[in-house]
């Protein structure tokens, strides 16, 4: 089995999916419904300084070193990296009461480690990048296996410096693995390229409008409602993400693809035939969660957690659009439209901010949910719609021979 193709991508991301998932669930049982909403809120400004730092670092230097020297990238994302950290740690020490040393203890290693994600991207190495996605996941889990042994009164701090140590972790055995990488670098120091903040400026600004389409409800809940129902919305947060792995999976390989070749009808083979099969296993997922019972998201999650079943089930459309979305978003991408992402994510996070001030004051948990549905409905729809524009005819969805592909993958993924 080829180490980038769908199958194996696939299949360390849901290993990664089921590991992370089961850290979820550990800190949800140790931390209640109120320690696991200000965790997410934390996290949640966490990630929003790591796409502050993608401006500079992010996704588009994938495309860039393939044509670009290395050294007029490597410096540029550095010094970035540094400024954000310094800039986003003082605001929100002024303006928050959230640990911000902690915060930015665990921001550095994870910005450094997205960027190198990137470059194993760009030089068509995902395999690498999954390998170490998993293991900082087994990480996270052993190490706060044994937090919990030693002192068993865990907090939100605890699970902050379980974040911090894996982080750096995984981000010094990367910096190994690069190490001719970073070599060559040296060599090519020059002046960074203009094309590097252009790229990232556009692209960032969709990938931020995205992720507060993906999670703000987190915040308006533990804001206007409370930490309790923040957390339980996070935790459907977490059955998305899980479901996620169809869409994101395929989504990584068909962007590699797509990078490496300038045939359009061979691009628009590529994309229907993801799409394709990134909603179909979607879909599969998403009938389970019809019938999983309140009393089953009790016994995994706490008894804090009953409410998870009404709002995952007013969730499952806006998981199937993600699904279905994903995979055009990397084409998009890839194609470099940055301009068509960011028009996507802004219609989507208006419609989604729309409905949470309809909803959430008199729904809570399940206005947010509604919402989440409502964003990013309206977000696939204008993916599509962009989609087709840039392809035209040549776009052609198949499922039910992606079906087959699918049974095929499963025969394959556990033959002995």
């Amino acid at each position: 089995m080829a180490k980038n193709s769908p199958i194996s991508t696939f299949g360390m991301r849901l290993v990664k999916a089921i590991i992370a998932a089961v850290v979820v669930i550990l800190c949800s049982r140790w931390l209640n419904a109120d320690g696991r909403g200000a965790l997410s809120v934390t996290l949640f400004w966490l990630h929003m300084i790591v796409l502050v730092h993608e401006i500079v670092g992010g996704s588009p230097i994938a495309n860039l070193i393939r044509n670009k020297p290395i050294g007029s990238i490597v410096p540029a994302v550095w010094i970035w990296s540094i400024l954000t950290g310094i800039i986003a740690g003082t605001v929100l020490f002024v303006f928050t009461d959230l640990p911000v040393f902690w915060i930015l203890l665990i921001y550095f290693p994870s910005a450094w480690l997205g960027t190198h994600y990137n470059y194993y991207q760009g030089l068509s190495k995902v395999f690498v990048r999954n390998n170490l996605q998993v293991l900082l996941e087994v990480l996270k889990l052993l190490v706060l296996l044994v937090y919990y042994f030693l002192s068993p009164q865990i907090t939100v701090v605890h699970v902050l410096v379980v974040y911090a140590i894996t982080h750096m972790l995984i981000y010094a055995i990367s910096r190994w693995v690069l190490r001719p990488f970073f070599a060559l670098a040296k060599e090519e120091i020059s002046k960074p390229p203009r094309i590097l903040f252009s790229f990232g400026i556009t692209n960032q600004m969709a990938a931020i409008l995205q992720f507060l389409s993906y999670r703000v409800g987190v915040v308006l809940l533990a804001n206007y409602v409370s930490d309790a129902e923040a957390g339980v919305f996070s935790n459907v947060l977490l059955i998305a993400d899980t479901v996620w792995i169809f869409g994101n999976s395929f989504g990584t390989i068909a962007h590699m693809k797509i990078l490496a070749s300038k045939n359009e009808t061979y691009i628009a083979r590529v994309v229907s035939k993801y799409v394709s099969i990134a909603v179909m296993g979607t879909l599969l997922a998403c009938l389970l969660l019809l019938i999983v019972p309140s009393s089953l998201y009790i016994l995994i999650f706490g008894a804090d957690f009953g409410g998870m079943r009404a709002i995952s089930l007013v969730a499952i459309p806006g998981i199937i659009a993600l699904g279905f979305s994903t995979v055009m978003a990397h084409y998009l991408h890839a194609i470099n439209r940055f301009n068509y992402l960011v028009l996507s994510a802004l219609f989507g996070l208006s419609a989604q901010l729309l409905c949470h001030y309809a909803l959430l004051k008199d729904l809570e948990g399940l206005g947010a949910g509604i919402a989440f549905s409502v964003g990013l409905v309206v977000s696939a729809m204008v993916l599509f719609i962009f989609t087709s524009k840039t392809l035209g005819k040549k776009l052609i969805f198949k499922p039910v021979y992606e079906m087959k592909l699918i049974k095929n993958m499963i025969k394959i993924m556990f033959h002995k």
